[in-house]
């Protein structure tokens, strides 16, 4: 079941990416669509839980802060890397988060407990990731790279703070709530509220998607992390950059090279573990 959640949020980020790229497109100031990634989860949680007479007070404020700083972070930094990269170069960029965590636990592990298997695999992932940048890189993007690995790290730190308080036993809902209501807090804050009449029907359409997407994916996400192997997760987590990289094909014509479909190969033969 964890891998299900795990490919269901893989192709809810893919599809969310593709919203943010195309409200780039459309001149949408990024802080807007921050928010728009924020408040639909905000809104549609909280009148659940007041209706179903939940709590909202967390288990651990520690993990939540942890999760949520770092979160956020990476959510700002690929959202700014989907509006001037490559939609599967942007995702590639992010997902490096999957190779950061698998190293983590691969440390971490007793020596007998240490699964080489899913460490190999993600090592092969880092050598794919060299794969589709080395030829997906211009003289004006590296500042941009620099930003998505960052991203990368970010999102690792926050994947394992969504771990630790599955073990905790907090609830999948709840961790995606405080988390939205801070990223939704950082976009009002940043957004200049004059620009927003300016925003178009379509770009309108595309922030919808963006949060529906985006709340779909972290809560599949969230469940996936906190009930099963981390190793396992942060592998199929790769499956965006596949699900990136055709919605690039199909909205954008950014039909990759041969290096790209043989990373996509690569981790084809990754996904039995």
């Amino acid at each position: 079941m964890q891998s299900l959640w795990m490919v269901l949020a893989s192709f809810m980020f893919a599809l969310m990416g593709a919203g943010v790229k195309f409200t780039g497109e459309l001149n949408v100031p990024l802080a807007l669509t921050i928010i728009a990634r924020g408040l639909p989860s905000v809104l549609l949680i909280f009148v659940w839980a007041i209706l179903t007479k939940h709590s909202l007070r967390p288990k651990s404020f520690k993990l939540h802060f942890l999760r949520n700083l770092f979160g956020a972070t990476a959510l700002i930094l690929v959202f700014y890397c989907y509006s001037v990269l490559p939609l599967g170069t942007a995702a590639t960029l992010n997902y490096t988060s999957s190779i950061f965590i698998g190293l983590w636990v691969f440390i971490k592990a007793d020596e007998g407990k240490r699964d080489w298997f899913r460490f190999l695999t993600c090592l092969l992932g880092f050598v794919s990731v060299l794969m589709v940048l080395r030829p997906s890189i211009h003289d004006d993007q590296y500042v941009a790279v620099f930003l998505g690995l960052c991203s990368g790290v970010c999102a690792a730190v926050a994947m394992m703070q969504l771990r630790s308080l599955g073990r905790l036993g907090e609830s999948t809902w709840l961790t995606v709530f405080y988390f939205s209501a801070v990223v939704t807090v950082i976009g009002a804050v940043s957004l200049e509220w004059s620009a927003v009449s300016s925003v178009s029907a379509q770009a309108w359409v595309a922030l919808l998607a963006v949060g529906l997407s985006g709340m779909v994916g972290q809560l599949c996400i969230t469940k996936a992390y906190g009930a099963g192997s981390p190793i396992l997760s942060a592998v199929l987590q790769y499956l965006t950059i596949v699900f990136a990289v055709l919605m690039g094909v199909l909205f954008w014509e950014d039909v990759p090279d041969v290096l790209v479909w043989l990373r996509m190969y690569w981790f084809g033969l990754a996904l039995p573990v």
